[in-house]
């Protein structure tokens, strides 16, 4: 999966739009969960207004473009320091052969 996004990533609008549905029914689910408003005010108390850390708000998520988050999720795929993960059966050269490959 990682060999296509970087070769040949695909950027789909309605994916974009569900995605933004989703977070902003996680931001407007944070009132009713005593469990979540500790923990967005906890870290709100700790980092400030940081967007590294806190959900995004509804204002933010209008503001981002399929064409935005696309250029910041590349800028941030580096294929020459990129650590992989295997799990289960497989061929050990063929494993080494296919990641020198990436």
């Amino acid at each position: 999966m990682i060999h296509l996004l970087l070769q040949s990533p695909r950027w789909d609008e309605a994916s974009m739009t569900r995605a933004k549905q989703a977070y902003r029914a996680h931001y407007s689910s944070l009132g009713k969960s005593l469990e979540r408003a500790t923990l967005n005010n906890a870290l709100t108390a700790m980092v400030g207004k940081s967007c590294c850390f806190l959900d995004p708000v509804p204002e933010e998520l209008d503001a981002v473009t399929l064409e935005g988050a696309a250029q910041v999720l590349m800028a941030q795929l580096v294929s020459n320091n990129l650590e992989v993960n295997v799990v289960g059966d497989f061929d050990q050269k063929e494993l080494d052969d296919t990641i020198l490959k990436l």
